[in-house]
This record gives structure tokens, C-alpha cells and sequence, in this order.
């Protein structure tokens, strides 16, 4: 997903170009902000491989049973 060593923001587009965590009034506030941030990740990821929990995790770059506990942990479910 890298065209380097370093994975980039402008690499993963679904992630905004540039976060700044040094306006955030709080770690709290901080913290939510990149809940909300891996949250809209999966969810992206999972749309786009039609929920098929194997090819989101391969784009991801993550293991399907850390996918699994992201789902759990974000309470996300196959919409009907």
C-alpha cells in the first residue's frame, strides 16, 4: 500500500492528509478522535470487500483476528 518504507497518511486515502493532535484539548478528546478514525478504516474496508473479513484485513495490512477484534470492539455488524 506504500510506494516506500514508510507507510504515509497520502497512502491510505480513506485516513485524512494531515491530523493535528496538538489542537485537541485533551488526550480524551484525542483518543476519540482516532477511535472515530480506525472505526471509519474498518468500515471502509469492510464495504469495499463486501464484508468479506479475510480481503479487508489483507487491505488493512492486519490479521483477520485483529480484524475480528476491531469489529467486536467498534460493535460494527454486516449491515442487512
Amino acid at each position: 500500500m506504500s510506494s516506500g518504507p514508510v507507510v504515509e497518511s497520502v497512502d491510505l486515502d480513506w485516513l485524512p492528509a494531515a491530523v493535528d493532535v496538538s489542537s485537541a484539548t485533551s488526550n480524551a478528546a484525542a483518543a476519540m478522535n482516532l477511535e472515530q478514525m480506525e472505526r471509519n478504516a474498518l468500515l471502509r474496508a469492510l464495504e469495499s470487500s463486501r464484508w468479506n473479513v479475510s480481503q479487508a484485513a489483507r487491505l488493512l495490512g492486519i490479521t483477520r483476528d485483529a480484524l475480528r477484534y476491531r469489529i467486536e470492539k467498534h460493535g460494527l455488524s454486516v449491515p442487512e
